[in-house]
């Protein structure tokens, strides 16, 4: 479950938590180990955006997360593989009621082969104009569902709608971590998404990792 808790006194009181949605699968598979297909872990947490663009959507905030409804068996977990979708759900009163989550990403699922590819870890952010970007890793690209490349999505009518732009369509895989008995594979966690107030389009800056040398490296892309 995800919960909102708010504070308009600057952090000294808040509010009761109010749900924002339930989720059924948060990461890809391999039971609590927190594991995708590649066996790199995602303990990813919902990302939060505020809209103060002053205009008609001023104050709507959006939370953006990753969840599995599509599940397959595998030999490892009992409750199988559940592929990684993007949802946002979004609150017009001020953070008190919360809309019926809905799927970002448009590709289509299962594949031919009942299979599916996973879509994960969100970051999401609202520019001067009140335009929502959310950007993640993305495996729909390889059928396999080990390749992994970046998407971003963008709405212009407050999340009601939206249109995705690949952002790096190489493909890499997860990265060898240095710790073999806590992240034998890793990618992300942090990942973030910025608007770009001071640009008069009302752009967006994201940075994100990827590991197409064999490496893990930082790369930034506007959009």
């Amino acid at each position: 479950m995800i919960n909102s808790s708010k504070s308009t006194d600057h952090g000294a009181s808040w509010s009761s938590p109010v749900t924002v949605a339930f989720v059924s699968n948060p990461v890809g598979a391999f039971g609590p180990f927190g594991l995708f297909q590649g066996g790199f872990r995602n303990q990813e947490f919902p990302t939060l955006a505020v809209d103060r663009s002053g205009g008609t959507t001023h104050g709507n905030v959006y939370v953006a997360w990753n969840d599995g409804k599509l599940c397959v068996p595998d030999f490892v977990s009992r409750g199988g593989y559940c592929y990684s979708d993007i949802m946002v759900s979004r609150s017009t009163d001020g953070g008190l009621t919360y809309s019926t989550p809905k799927r970002v990403n448009k590709n289509r699922e299962p594949l031919e082969s009942g299979l599916g590819t996973d879509q994960f870890m969100p970051g999401i952010a609202v520019n001067k104009n009140g335009k929502v970007a959310i950007c993640f890793y993305d495996r729909r690209n390889d059928p396999r569902n080990f390749a992994i490349g970046r998407t971003c999505a963008v709405s212009t009518n407050a999340g009601s709608r939206w249109s995705e732009t690949p952002v790096a369509t190489d493909g890499w895989p997860s990265v060898v971590g240095q710790d073999l008995l806590i992240d034998p594979t890793y990618m992300g966690d942090y990942d973030s998404l910025a608007s770009d107030f001071l640009n008069k389009s009302g752009g967006f800056i994201g940075a994100f990792g990827e590991n197409s040398q064999g490496e893990p490296n930082v790369r930034a892309k506007k959009f």
